[in-house]
């Protein structure tokens, strides 16, 4: 059986002055905005650090990790990104991908987002059936290489496809 999905995509921009920019999006239609304040002041660093070591050995500290992810949902979603995610997932009978995206330079991308934990729903969204989370960082034009007329150019292309039910 083949699940569909409606998307909830969050872009985090580069800092502007105090602040980084984050738009939601809905397939449905609609959108949203806030910011993340520039200092994350919600983020402890110390925990990051330990969570990122604990994920590349490929496993979590239920407890600890659950603390961390609430401070990065609370950083992700203020509150008129919540409220209207929310919503979203009552309007997608509870079946709302949400992928992440940060422009170049991605700044934020280094932060274990794959942590969130949604205290209200009592889940990891990355862990979630009903809320599969992506991230992507948007390489915008950077392979937009002018080729000179009349000549072919030849490159490598390496891609990584990750597939999963």
């Amino acid at each position: 059986m083949v699940r569909k999905y409606e998307s909830f995509v969050i872009r985090i921009d580069e800092i502007s002055g105090e602040k980084y920019p984050i738009t939601a999006e809905y397939t449905l239609g609609g959108e949203e905005s806030g910011s993340i304040p520039a200092d994350l002041p919600l983020i402890n660093e110390k925990l990051v650090q330990q969570a990122l070591i604990r994920m590349e050995r490929g496993f979590i500290n239920q407890e600890t990790d659950k603390n961390l992810g609430k401070d990065l949902f609370k950083t992700l979603f203020p509150e008129p990104i919540e409220k209207w995610f929310r919503d979203c997932i009552n309007d997608s009978q509870n079946r709302l991908r949400i992928v992440l995206k940060f422009p170049l330079p991605a700044s934020l991308a280094h932060l274990p987002w794959e942590l969130i934990y949604d205290e209200e729903g009592d889940e990891f969204l990355a862990r979630s059936y009903t809320t599969p989370f992506t991230r992507r960082i948007e390489l915008g034009k950077i392979f937009n290489v002018p080729t000179p007329v009349n000549q072919t150019v030849h490159q490598i292309i390496r891609v990584l496809e990750q597939y999963s039910k």
